[in-house]
């Protein structure tokens, strides 16, 4: 066996190690569930906020466009509730 033949074993040793350690650790993280649950959790609660912002620059954006709208739905709202409330007090 030669210095060149030592040196390549060596290496392929060095790179399989290398790539066992690669694959131990994506074990690793796929196996940690709780890890898992919390990335998961990140993401959504990421997605609701943003949805959250997004629906509100919406509802902002439609009253300034149309309060009439906006104004004519909470009056029909709060006449509906009268009335559903008188309806309930006389039986």
């Amino acid at each position: 066996m030669t210095n060149a033949d030592t040196a390549r074993i060596r290496a392929e040793i060095a790179a399989t190690r290398a790539e066992v350690g690669q694959t131990v650790t994506a074990l690793s993280a796929r196996l940690d569930v709780k890890a898992r649950a919390r990335v998961k959790r990140a993401e959504i609660v990421a997605n609701i906020r943003q949805a959250g912002a997004e629906a509100q620059a919406n509802a902002v954006t439609f009253w300034h466009e149309r309060p009439e709208v906006v104004v004519g739905t909470g009056a029909a709202g709060g006449a509906l509730l009268v009335f559903l409330l008188v309806r309930k007090v006389r039986g």
